[in-house]
């Protein structure tokens, strides 16, 4: 009864200001939640934009702290400023969220863990469009929670910029840009650099970003060129595993995509994407270095008077390698608008820990003597969809289907249905079916080492999903109230049963998550006037109940979603320059975790977290100091990887046009 109270009174809210505020109307945005782009209102689905706006205002230093403030989308970080997150929605896990660059593909076969490694910095980011829910008929497989689209800038001045940044615990970062306009052509690139000492032991980090995009947009098409590098190296403490605190990595990614949309006829256009990923991973289970072990010439790790266990005889290595290409043509006529396509992904692995063994191993290249790919393995997916997306009077439909062809599992057919009715001037209730899958990654099938196993008899998960809400849209105001429900099948997750040290992957049956989604946004400064002291307000809370067929085990990923999960993003403008942002987290998750120290599983505690951002911005320059975790919280996203407290930072940043 207190949740349609609540509901009731925050449309009447809405309503009441929308009937007199006589301001610029909210603009419409155009998102890619299905095949043919729509506007944000039109989309029966419940899709999260983060605009150019607040990325600029936002207390954050990287995506995964602005995704920390988005309303179900779950942050579980083991290193700061980006170094290491994963990122889930409405309860799934890491592995089961698409990540796209401009609608290319950028998840690793690896393992979701890496889907994050992108050489995209927020100064490039035009938009980010979340889409809440499995959308494996618009997106193929693995978009089985949900996706994140980054859109990147295409246009602007030509200008050159840097930026310098310092804080606590030795943090620094320093980058610089340039964009040029050459006749229909934009050019963009930009690249930095960032590392810090760590908050404690063996959290210390480095990373590398370097990104070059040409966008054009002529009279029949819209081309886009994207490369990119990213390049981290971190201590890894406890984040893979509590019983070895001395885990180190470093990764990187390299990548480069083209697409072309062209409008050959009035009614008829033709999509093409083309793009290559390759990511590379060194895991060192025992850190090699200064201050850490060292390798003896019989291949021993010695740290003092601590060796290494016998059986670890040197570090994982791994190489990825994507590429696929796609093409889809999208036709208007009086039903609406019809698209077909087709998609082919190759995914291909070389290890020493992942994947069958190989005849001739190959030499890593830059490693020690030992190191060499010993293991390989490889597939490849190809699917076909359709889609028709009606617009009749205030009905909308985008109807459609995705069937898939796997060389390592069998076909699937992922069908799915988006149905909205405008209501008056304001309100749109939708609903929404589909099916979504997420196959295997080459670590679940393969991984043994360190307590922890793979399988190679998993199966793909699937899920089945169901959305149903109610939309509002006003001048300066808009609003969401949504009920979600996925009924899962064959989940992969990482569990371990009790009495053992040993973490399996494992098919887990099945989980059924529902869920609540509200959501509120309004321009302050139109509803109550100038003297509002706050400019914008952004508010979403999510509740979610899981029931599983499985138990006994204890969970690292499918089961400790966030129960509960309050957002709020404020913009307080002092004056034409000075600006504060406001962005805090209320997170209480299920589940708990094996701890040490005490001998037993201890749940996760709920937290309370607050960024806070200070900036300065002139023509030319921005000033900024930002703090995080405010209030200087102690807590765990994953359990036994403890995050910092309070950390301040501050930099400045300069532009000049030319």
């Amino acid at each position: 009864m207190r949740t349609t109270f609540l509901f009731l009174a925050f449309f009447t809210f809405c309503n009441a200001h929308s009937q007199t505020d006589t301001t610029q109307h909210l603009k419409e945005v155009v998102v890619s939640s299905h095949r043919h782009p729509s506007t944000i209102e039109q989309v029966a689905r419940q899709v999260t934009v983060i605009d150019r706006a607040e990325i600029e205002q936002a207390p954050v230093q990287s995506l995964s702290e602005l995704l920390e403030f988005v309303m179900s989308v779950d942050i579980r970080q083991r290193g700061q400023f980006g170094v290491q997150s994963d990122v889930s929605i409405r309860g799934g896990t890491f592995d089961q969220t698409l990540i796209l660059v401009n609608g290319i593909k950028m998840s690793d076969p690896q393992t979701g863990h890496h889907s994050m490694n992108l050489p995209v910095d927020l100064n490039q980011i035009e938009r980010i469009e979340i889409l809440h829910g499995g959308a494996s008929r618009v997106f193929g497989p693995n978009a089985f929670a949900g996706a994140i689209n980054i859109i990147t800038r295409t246009r602007g001045e030509n200008q050159v910029g840097a930026e310098l940044m310092a804080g606590q615990h030795g943090l620094f970062g320093a980058g610089a840009h340039v964009t040029l306009n050459t006749g229909n052509w934009n050019h963009s690139f930009s690249y930095n650099r960032r590392g810090s000492d760590g908050f404690m032991r063996n959290t210390d980090f480095i990373w590398n970003n370097a990104f070059l995009q040409s966008a054009a947009h002529l009279k029949n098409h819209e081309i886009i060129i994207n490369a990119g590098y990213n390049q981290k190296a971190f201590g890894a403490t406890t984040f893979y595993s509590a019983f070895f605190p001395n885990q180190f990595e470093e990764t990187s990614t390299r990548f480069v995509s083209v697409s072309d949309k062209m409008q050959l006829h009035e009614n008829l256009s033709l999509s093409v994407r083309g793009y290559y990923r390759e990511h590379r991973d060194r895991f060192e289970l025992f850190r090699e270095g200064d201050g850490f072990f060292i390798r003896t010439d019989d291949n021993f790790f010695v740290m003092g008077n601590d060796t290494a266990p016998v059986w670890y005889q040197g570090h994982n290595y791994h190489r990825t390698e994507s590429w696929g290409l796609e093409a889809d043509a999208s036709y208007k006529w009086k039903a609406g608008v019809s698209t077909v396509g087709i998609e082919y992904r190759s995914e291909k692995i070389q290890s020493n820990v992942l994947g069958q063994p190989v005849e001739n191993p190959v030499s890593v290249s830059g490693e020690h003597p030992s190191a060499q790919f010993t293991r390989a393995d490889g597939r490849e997916n190809l699917s076909i969809y359709a889609e028709h997306n009606l617009n009749y009077k205030n009905l909308f439909v985008s109807a459609g289907m995705l069937y898939n062809m796997n060389t390592a599992f069998e076909d699937e057919i992922f069908p799915g249905i988006d149905v909205a009715y405008q209501l008056g001037q304001h309100f749109r209730p939708y609903a929404s079916w589909n099916r979504s899958v997420r196959f295997p990654t080459f670590t679940d099938l393969y991984y043994n080492l360190g307590g922890a196993v793979g399988s190679i008899e998993l199966t793909p998960e699937s899920s089945v999903n169901y959305e149903g809400g109610l939309k509002y849209f006003g001048k300066h105001v808009s609003g969401v109230a949504t009920f979600f429900r996925r009924e899962g099948v064959n989940l992969i997750d990482w569990i371990r049963f009790e009495g053992s040290d040993i973490t399996q992957a494992a098919n887990i049956t099945t989980l059924n998550i529902n869920g609540l989604e509200l959501g509120f946004q309004a321009n302050l400064k139109a509803l109550l006037g100038e003297k509002s002291p706050f400019s914008s307000i952004r508010i979403g809370y999510t509740y979610m109940q899981g029931d599983s067929a499985s138990t006994g085990f204890e969970s690292n990923y499918a089961l400790d979603f966030l129960q509960h999960q309050f957002n709020a993003v404020l913009l307080q403008q002092i004056s034409d320059k000075i600006s504060v942002q406001w962005n805090t987290s209320f997170q209480q998750r299920l589940g708990g975790y094996f701890d040490p120290s005490v001998g037993e599983e201890v749940p996760f505690a709920p937290v309370l977290l607050l960024d806070v951002r200070i900036s300065h911005r002139t023509e030319m320059f921005d000033v900024f100091l930002e703090v995080a975790n405010l209030f200087d919280r102690l807590y765990v996203d994953i359990g036994n990887v403890p995050q910092p407290g309070r950390w301040l930072r501050a930099g400045v940043a300069i532009r000049l046009g030319y």
